[in-house]
């Protein structure tokens, strides 16, 4: 007797199924199945009125579109998991399984498995449009998915208007392209990006502004653990109950610099290149620490300059102002006077050693009282 090696197999196989609830009743194991339990389909349509979870496909040896059942990876009863049904003329895969209990309901129903990378068609390009038996339209997410060593290397989850979540590995001994980025249809996008020349966490808009938080030094000119924040547009740092600090910590300088040339102000307008400070309901105090155990000890200072030709350095308060000094007070015009004026009260002047009034020309004191014009020469 000649040994069957084939119809083994199938017995074999058929047994299998049989005990997971597979194939049908008991007696179905010795019968052979009129079809397979896969099929290859193209989606009709995904739209789903009653949101129950079916699209409809067209699969060569039925004649009409026959309702599937979408099935997911993981799916949570609260609604969490993953959703995400193929489109219109997608290639999927179906399969033909029993609906509840095969030996007490010989019905069937189909359910979908995966979906295919439209077969045969090499060198697909994302967006072209790809004409066979089945399929219709480019599949490859991403250009750069075979960019290295001629297999895939970047994972991708892309949404028919562009929103996608990119996963890549991309690793050449001349470049790295290693980072996860989620991107929307418009080019927002958010990367984690661990590639040597780049090694940073980015967020951008499609313009390029954009705000980045980097890892470690990279040339020529991004430092190490460093937060870059360029904007093309304001900015408004905003705290509502609580407190605001800038501080550098055994670092540098703190530096706030205003470098506008006013290209971009309103015609006619002086109002560019200012920096304001305002304390708007209570004191503003600047104050300048001995540098303890460094070299600024004994020696803390405090500059204002205006390098202008014409610059004025100019305090108005409408109260009193008061100068408290430990040592040396002196006031120098290099080229101009130096006025002092009490429009409505007196000038005192008090010291506790001489006064000395030293001119080069003649001293003259005015008063309004009877003997006035008085003038003392050198």
């Amino acid at each position: 007797m000649e040994f069957n090696f084939g119809n083994s197999l199938r017995k074999f196989v058929e047994n299998i199924l049989q005990r997971h609830g597979l194939i049908g009743a008991r007696e179905y194991a010795s019968k052979p199945d009129p079809y397979p339990m896969m099929y290859l389909g193209r989606v009709l349509t995904e739209i789903d009125p009653l949101q129950s979870g079916n699209m409809s496909v067209i699969m060569p040896h039925l004649g009409s579109p026959t309702d599937v059942n979408y099935s997911t990876p993981y799916h949570g009863k609260g609604g969490s998991g993953f959703f995400s049904v193929p489109e219109k003329d997608s290639i999927v895969l179906v399969a033909h399984v029993p609906d509840g209990d095969p030996r007490a309901n010989p019905k069937r129903k189909y359910i979908y498995i995966s979906t295919l990378v439209a077969p045969d068609v090499p060198l697909q390009a994302p967006g072209e449009n790809i004409l066979g038996p089945l399929q219709t339209g480019g599949v490859l997410p991403d250009p750069d998915i075979y960019k290295a060593r001629a297999r895939p290397m970047k994972y991708v989850w892309k949404s028919p208007h562009g929103h996608a979540f990119t996963m890549s590995d991309l690793y050449e001994p001349s470049f790295f392209n290693t980072r996860i980025e989620m991107k929307s249809g418009l080019g927002k996008k958010v990367v984690c990006d661990d590639s040597p020349l780049k090694d940073c966490i980015l967020i951008q808009n499609e313009h390029g502004d954009h705000i980045k938080l980097t890892t470690n030094f990279v040339l020529p000119a991004q430092p190490a653990r460093a937060l870059d924040i360029d904007t093309k547009g304001p900015h408004l740092y905003q705290t509502r109950e609580s407190q605001m600090d800038l501080r550098v910590v055994d670092g540098w300088n703190l530096d706030i610099v205003n470098t506008s040339t006013g290209y971009n102000a309103a015609e006619g307008s002086a109002d560019w290149g200012k920096v304001n400070v305002l304390a708007q309901n209570n004191d503003m105090t600047l104050t300048c620490n001995e540098g303890k155990g460094t070299s600024m000890e004994d020696v803390p200072s405090m500059f204002i300059t205006t390098n202008g030709q014409e610059s004025i350095i100019q305090i108005d308060s409408r109260g009193a102002m008061k100068i408290i000094v430990r040592k040396d007070i002196e006031v120098i015009a290099e080229e101009g006077n130096i006025g002092i004026h009490a429009q409505t009260g007196d000038i005192n002047m008090s010291s506790g050693g001489d006064v000395n009034i030293n001119s080069g020309g003649v001293i003259n004191l005015n008063t309004g009282g009877a003997q006035s014009g008085n003038a003392f020469g050198d």
